[in-house]
């Protein structure tokens, strides 16, 4: 059984990265089924506040200008995010450590936080080891939680810093070639980063070449949306199909 994830908490239904988002998505039930988490993303500002939210800059998600590093404790609480649609909505910036009292104050999902790079691409210094120590305040289970990225160096990081937390390498054609290609990339992550994840369009063509590298059940896929995409991942039996639809995806054959 595929298991669902809402993605950025459920993006296409909720104000992206929302607390909203990820309480309502948590609520989802179709046919007796629910999601089995969601997904979110976090930056580092300047002031040390680890923040959820996708973008470096805070145009596209929220009424903020600017980078989100110069972002103040003060200005956050005063910046809203947008809907889908682009219309303001009631959410605040939130925190990660906000964030995590929604997930988890359901019995079981599980909080995928995907650790962001700033606006030139590069790793916040220190912002994987912040995540870590949040997590470890709140005695967070390692069942509980999976902490994932595009960049090789914080994954690598996060294993020798916290090795009890499941780990999580997302590829796309850009980081593959990085990488030296995706079959030695593969190689490079076998042993020691627990699932890969896949933009769904890059995968599909190689999906039979990575699955014989790589069971299923250790490869997950973002963001198919339609019903026919979705059910295409979920005959191939994914780990997780991260979805900005998940009361689409929870209503096919083979979703958990």
């Amino acid at each position: 059984m595929t298991k669902i994830m809402g993605h950025r908490g459920a993006r296409d239904l909720w104000a992206e990265n929302a607390l909203e988002g990820f309480r309502e998505v948590l609520q989802i039930s179709v046919d007796g089924r629910g999601v089995s988490g969601v997904e979110c993303d976090v930056h580092l500002t300047d002031a040390g506040e680890v923040v959820v939210i996708h973008d470096a800059t805070l145009e596209r998600t929220t009424t903020g200008t600017g980078p989100v590093t110069a972002v103040t404790p003060e200005a956050r609480a005063a910046i809203a995010l947008r809907g889908p649609d682009g219309t303001v909505t009631q959410n605040h910036l939130p925190l990660l450590d906000e964030a995590l009292d929604v997930v988890l104050a359901h019995p079981s999902a599980i909080f995928f936080i995907e650790i962001k790079s700033d606006a030139a691409h590069h790793p916040y210094p220190g912002l994987a080891a912040k995540v870590v120590a949040i997590l470890r305040a709140r005695a967070v289970p390692a069942q509980r939680v999976c902490l994932l990225t595009f960049d090789l160096t914080v994954l690598s990081e996060l294993h020798e810093i916290a090795p009890e937390y499941p780990r999580m390498l997302c590829i796309y054609k850009g980081n593959a070639e990085t990488y030296g290609g995706l079959d030695a990339l593969l190689t490079k992550i076998d042993t020691w980063v627990d699932y890969a994840a896949f933009h769904a369009d890059y995968l599909a063509p190689r999906f039979d070449a990575v699955a014989a590298r790589r069971a299923p059940d250790r490869i997950t896929v973002w963001t198919p949306n339609t019903p026919t995409d979705l059910a295409a991942w979920i005959d191939r039996g994914v780990a997780y199909v991260h979805t900005d639809r998940p009361d689409i995806a929870l209503g096919l054959p083979g979703a958990q």
